[in-house]
């Protein structure tokens, strides 16, 4: 069996396009990428970098279900470790 790293299907996308990925439960889940603009508090900091939300929305039995996963990726840390 393959550990989940190993069976990752990686795809390059760009913002608002939505990508659709085949699961082996049958379901379907189409992913979109979606910008978030810094909030005030953030756009006083220098060098910040935005923030991206995935949002995940599974259809099932015919009906789409609710927003399934909420993944927030903070690539200010990433960048942090790249500068180092």
């Amino acid at each position: 069996m393959k550990q989940s790293w190993e069976a990752a299907d990686r795809r390059q996308v760009r913002l608002g396009q939505p990508v659709e990925l085949g699961c082996t439960i049958s379901y379907l889940e189409e992913i979109v990428w979606i910008r978030q603009y810094p909030t005030p508090g953030q756009s006083s900091v220098s060098g910040t970098v935005p923030v991206y939300h995935l949002y995940a929305a599974v259809l099932a039995c015919g009906q789409v279900g609710m927003i399934c996963a909420v993944v927030v990726v903070h690539l200010r840390s990433r960048a942090g470790q790249l500068s180092e």
